[in-house]
Formats: structure tokens, C-alpha cells, sequence
């Protein structure tokens, strides 16, 4: 009896790592592209904010997502680890979170040949949406080279701005910064026509000199999100930040506190920053 349950535990062990090494081979980086986004965030201010972007390609699919929120992700799971193994059985645990990166991002988009899908955190949770890769690119006969690389002019009218891309035949790959694919090679720089929006590739890493690198996007960021819309999306956002600022303001009569009057500030310019967002899509058709 005892053997059989030594092979039993000896087959569960193979399988859990046959399973670990597949997930690991499917999240396995093939080339990672850095993108730095210039863009004008606040319809009150001239501000150009600016903040890494990372296209991290797999076998059959990329994902596109602030390095900072990334980088946030995983130092946020390293304090929980830390907590954990630092708390005795049956004790509270207390997570102490290291400080964090400045980042203004809570989006990633994950890219095939056929579709979009957005996704979106608003404080636990995450929302969805698809949408089919853009299609009415105009391509023009306009050759100029961006960052080393030989690129070719495209045009794009999509949800209210106006677009200029420049994308590497070079480089076969479908994909580009935000939901700007379906190019025939990879998007090196677009700009708005307007100013207020760019991205350009600032680094390329091949496969060769990633080490075996995986996927930096927690599971939580895609996996299991529920489906919404993009309107629906913002709804709840705002609703989330508005709570917030309500907490605060019912945390006594008295302010006078300088935590709580800092936390009251700060929710405060954070439904400011909401109510004044210059969106990148100003329609959603």
C-alpha cells in the first residue's frame, strides 16, 4: 500500500512539473520591444507626461503594458511573500508595502492577428473587452528611417484622432504600441496628428539575449478579468474614486490630522485627474 502511494505521489510530482514547464515554455519571451509614450494627460495643462511602455512578444501573441505597473505588481507580491513566510501560524499578517514606482497606467492589451483585448484593473479586480485589429490602415509610398530601421509611412483615422505610423517591413511582426496593429511590420513610431499622443521604440531585446526571460504581466492582470465595456469601464472607475474620496472625508469632523488630510487630497486630485483625462480614444467608435 505504501508503494502505490509512493508512486502516486511520484506521478503527481511529474505531472505538476510537465505542467509548470509547458506554462513556463508558453510564457517564454521571444523579443520585447520598449516604447516611450509622450502624451498630454490633462485637458486643464500643456504637462507632456512620459512613461515606458513594454511589447512583449510570445509565440503567437504580444502584450503591451506600462514597465512601472509591472514592476509595481511584483514588488506588491514580494511583500506579500515576505509577509507571509515572516508571520507565525495562526498570527495576523501584517504587509508592509515598499515604496512604489510613479506610474499612471492600469492598462495592458493583449494582441493576435485577429483581435485586441483590453484589459483594465480597478482596485482588486479587472475588466475586458475585444475588438478586432484595425483595418483601414492607409498605407503610403513615404520611406524614412526611425531609430536605424528602414520604415514606411501609414495613416489611420481611429476614434476621433488622427494617426502617422511608421512601421519596419524588416521587423515581420504584426504588433505595436496600444491597439495600433495589423501593420505588415512592426510599428516604430505614431504619433496624433494633434501632438498630444506618441509612441517610439526607444529599445529592441531578441530572443537571443533575453535569457530565457518570461512574461512580466501578473495572471491577475488578464486572467479571469470580467467582460465590460469600455464606458462601463469608466463608470465604475469614477464611482470607485468618488467612494474613496468619500471614506476620507468621513474619517472624523476633525481633518485637522495631516495623514487624513493628505489621503483627503489626495483622492480628491485623483477624481481630478479623472474628471479632466484627455483620453487616446475620444470616441469609441
Amino acid at each position: 500500500m505504501k508503494q502505490i502511494e509512493n508512486v502516486v505521489i511520484f506521478l503527481g510530482l511529474i505531472f505538476s512539473t510537465l505542467l509548470l514547464a509547458q506554462k513556463n515554455d508558453e510564457n517564454t519571451l521571444e523579443v520585447e520591444f520598449a516604447y516611450l509614450l509622450k502624451a498630454k494627460l490633462d485637458k486643464t495643462n500643456s504637462f507632456v507626461d512620459e512613461e515606458v511602455f513594454l511589447l512583449q512578444v510570445l509565440k503567437d501573441k504580444a502584450f503591451f503594458f506600462s514597465e512601472n505597473m509591472a514592476k509595481n505588481d511584483s514588488a506588491r507580491q514580494s511583500d506579500i511573500y515576505r509577509a507571509f513566510a515572516a508571520t507565525p501560524k495562526g498570527r495576523p499578517i501584517n504587509v508592509t508595502m515598499s515604496d512604489r514606482l510613479k506610474g499612471k497606467y492600469d492598462y495592458s492589451v493583449l494582441q493576435t492577428s485577429q483581435e485586441n483585448q483590453y484589459f483594465e484593473g480597478n482596485g482588486s479586480s479587472s475588466y475586458t473587452y475585444k475588438e478586432p485589429v484595425i483595418k483601414d490602415w492607409k498605407l503610403i509610398n513615404e520611406s524614412e528611417t526611425i531609430n536605424t530601421f528602414s520604415c514606411k509611412k501609414a495613416m489611420l483615422h481611429y476614434k476621433g484622432r488622427d494617426w502617422v505610423a511608421w512601421y519596419a517591413p524588416e521587423i515581420p511582426l504584426p504588433y505595436g504600441p496600444y491597439k495600433f496593429t495589423s501593420l505588415p511590420g512592426l510599428v516604430v513610431k505614431i504619433e496624433s496628428e494633434d501632438g498630444e499622443f506618441s509612441f517610439e521604440l526607444v529599445k529592441s531585446t531578441f530572443k537571443d539575449n533575453l535569457n530565457g526571460k518570461a512574461l512580466s504581466l501578473q495572471d491577475s492582470r488578464y486572467k479571469k478579468a470580467t467582460p465590460a465595456t469600455f464606458s462601463e469601464i469608466r463608470k465604475m472607475k469614477k464611482s470607485n474614486i468618488e467612494r474613496l474620496v468619500a471614506e476620507a472625508a468621513s474619517m472624523g469632523i476633525d481633518t485637522s490630522a495631516e495623514n487624513v488630510r493628505n489621503l483627503l487630497e489626495r483622492q480628491k486630485q485623483k477624481l481630478h485627474n479623472f474628471e479632466n483625462e484627455n483620453l487616446i480614444e475620444k470616441t469609441e467608435h
